[in-house]
């Protein structure tokens, strides 16, 4: 299903344990990672998982994300979960023993989940760990590596960008 024509009417309301609310439909096989994360972060209301392709490319080389922009200091913790099968409870174990303070998860050979307190936060997450990961990209593309904001600028912007 292409997901930028989703509506409101497309979403599939499920109960604490994942189970449909409305009889007749299905939910995502990913309905469990999602939930394990809503419970392990409190605060959250919006779980997205996606698929961006650069992202995606560092989780498979399993690449950090170092400081090369104030965005990217969000995600200099971010863990990489290792690749479980989608949809079963391996997974979903994975991302509960890995998550952190980071608003986003790395899924090897699987893609992203990003966090955040309303569905418009956890798009710009998204997005802005996409940009991160393309920049940090092109700079090693160049054969250059590029320069980092200095880790005691880091140290105090983390207090203020991930807590």
């Amino acid at each position: 299903m292409y997901k930028g024509a989703l509506r409101p009417e497309d979403m599939v309301q499920v109960d604490p344990t994942g189970k449909p609310l409305e009889k007749g439909v299905r939910a995502s096989v990913e309905t469990g990672m999602h939930i394990k994360i809503y419970e392990l972060r409190p605060k959250c209301n919006a779980v997205i998982h996606t698929h961006a392709p650069t992202a995606t490319l560092f989780g498979l080389l399993e690449m950090k994300v170092v400081p090369i922009t104030i965005d990217a200091i969000r995600f200099l913790d971010m863990p990489l979960v290792p690749f479980f099968m989608p949809g079963t409870k391996d997974l979903v174990a994975g991302v509960e023993e890995r998550i952190t303070k980071s608003p986003a998860l790395l899924l090897q050979n699987h893609g992203l989940v990003t966090y955040g307190a309303n569905l418009r936060e956890a798009a710009n997450i998204a997005l802005t760990l996409e940009e991160v990961c393309r920049l940090m990209l092109e700079c090693r593309e160049s054969g250059r590596e590029p320069a980092l904001i200095p880790e005691k600028v880091v140290t105090m912007l983390k207090q203020f960008l991930v807590g």
